[in-house]
This record gives C-alpha cells, structure tokens and sequence, in this order.
C-alpha cells in the first residue's frame, strides 16, 4: 500500500510539474512567439503536401529545395494538424508544443533530492531567462526570427532521446540505442544529431 501510495505520489508530482511548467511558458513567453519569416510558408508547404499526399516528396516538385528537407518534424505536423482539422495549426501546435517540451525536459533534469534546492534552481533558471531572454538565446527563438521549426522539434526529440539512452543500464545497450536514435534524428534535423552524439560522450 505505502509502494503504491509512493508511485502515485511520484506520478501527480509529474503532472503538477508538466503544468506549472506549461503555465508559466504560456504566461510569461506566450505573446513572444510568432514568426515574421517567409519560412513559415516553405514549412508549411512541405507539411501540406505531405497531408495531402501522405508521402514524402522528392526534389523534382514544386517544393524546391524543400523537397529534400528532413521531413520528419513536418510528417508530425501533418498528423498533429489531421487531427485538430488544419495543417497550420498542427504546425503551430506542434511548434509550441515543441517549445514547452523543451522547458518541461530542462525543468525535470534540475530536480534535486531536496525541494529546496530544486526550488531554488528553478529560480535562478528563471531569473536568468527573464535577463536574456530579450537576446534570442533561449530556445523557442528560432520560431521568432526564422521559424526554424525542425530544429526546435529536432531539440525537443534530442532531449528525450538522451534521456532514453541515460536510462539504460549496460554499455551495449547505451551504443546501440545511441546510435540508432542518432539515425533517426537526421529525419528531423541534422543538429539533433550532433546534439545527441555529443552528449552521448558522457556515458564514455
């Protein structure tokens, strides 16, 4: 009973930090993120021939160069955006979704053993992205300026990626799921890729 009470404890302390951490992305950086860029149409239009095609397009289209863009981010959106009635909203869902991901992955990687010490981690985090945030330094930035929306969804998947592998407990089991999640990443962006192998050094 006292295991069970312990797990259920552990699981709504979980959830309580997933929505504080999305209450206050929302509340504090929410207005902060649009996109004033021409890339926003080029994503889409790969998004949207995906959801109408459901394939993945070669570079003879009228995509040009987006046609051998890492689609990966983009067949999510399509999915996302099947599911809530629009291919823009799916990729501005997914984006933002993408971004509170990230926060939500940083927040639980600061917690300490002791309350007081997490506490007071989160607020020096806090503290020092209110300082920078006005500098584009923090991640959600690359919606802002360019809508660089793979590579925010390709941060998002590096993260959970390394926390799968650090999850592992032999070696082998380290490497070969290091290296196949690297794979995996080249089909949303190439810098998760090198996001992931770098951090993967740590387990050397």
């Amino acid at each position: 009973m006292r295991a069970y009470l312990a797990l259920k404890s552990g699981i709504i302390e979980k959830i309580l930090l997933v929505a504080s951490s999305v209450a206050v992305t929302v509340l504090f950086f929410g207005k902060s993120y649009y996109s004033a860029t021409i890339d926003l149409a080029w994503h889409y239009g790969l998004a949207q021939y995906i959801a109408d095609n459901w394939a993945i397009p070669s570079g003879h289209t009228y995509l040009s160069y987006m046609g051998y863009y890492p689609p990966g981010s983009h067949i999510l959106a399509a999915v996302v955006g099947s599911v809530l009635g629009s291919t823009m909203t799916g990729l501005t869902a997914t984006s933002l979704g993408a971004v509170v991901g990230i926060y939500v992955l940083l927040l639980n990687a600061m917690r300490f053993e002791s309350n007081c010490k997490t506490v007071l981690a989160l607020a020096i985090f806090c503290c020092a992205a209110f300082v920078v945030g006005g500098h584009g330094v923090l991640f959600g930035g690359e919606i802002v300026g360019n809508f660089f929306f793979a590579q925010v969804v390709g941060v998002l998947f590096s993260f959970g990626a390394f926390y799968v592998v650090s999850g592992l407990r032999t070696s082998i089991a380290q490497a070969l799921s290091a290296i196949f999640l690297v794979y995996l990443l080249g089909w949303i962006f190439p810098l998760a890729q090198i996001y992931l192998a770098t951090s993967c050094f740590c387990f050397i």
